[in-house]
């Protein structure tokens, strides 16, 4: 996961290509064998019984968390001049940091406009719920 939080951004949101990576597979077979359970039973009930989010799931976390981190440098810093850049990109529906962040809000109900810096471990918490619900139904 090092370095998702940029890496990611450019990836699919498919999120069946993710659980067929050969790193998921093994993640999830040792799951199963940890709980004991048949090679059949749902990847998804074995992440849920060992509150774990898939690696897709952390990954945009993990996008959500650099950006609150760069909404709040110094106007003036290097990062959040790259943040303004960012925006501009996702003005021109080209693929950025940004574009990436209103992508997750859209599909949480959430606005990224109403972020402050009382409720970040609200909103992260919504979004993950969110992911969970989309990781379930893309399943199922």
């Amino acid at each position: 996961m090092y370095g998702s939080e940029v890496w990611s951004i450019y990836d699919k949101d498919d999120n069946n290509s993710w659980e067929k990576d050969i790193i998921k597979k093994a993640h999830i077979s040792l799951r199963k064998q940890a709980l004991g359970v048949n090679k059949q039973c749902p990847n998804v009930a074995c992440r849920n019984e060992l509150d774990r989010l898939s690696l897709k799931e952390l990954a945009d976390l993990k996008v959500l968390k650099f950006w609150i981190h760069l909404e709040n440098q110094p106007e003036d810093s290097i990062a959040k001049q790259c943040l303004k850049i960012s925006k501009e990109f996702a003005d021109k529906n080209q693929v950025s940091l940004v574009q990436k962040v209103n992508n997750l809000c859209a599909t949480s109900n959430l606005n990224a406009a109403n972020l402050t810096k009382d409720n970040y471990s609200s909103f992260l918490s919504q979004i993950r719920s969110s992911l969970n619900k989309r990781i379930i139904q893309s399943i199922n």
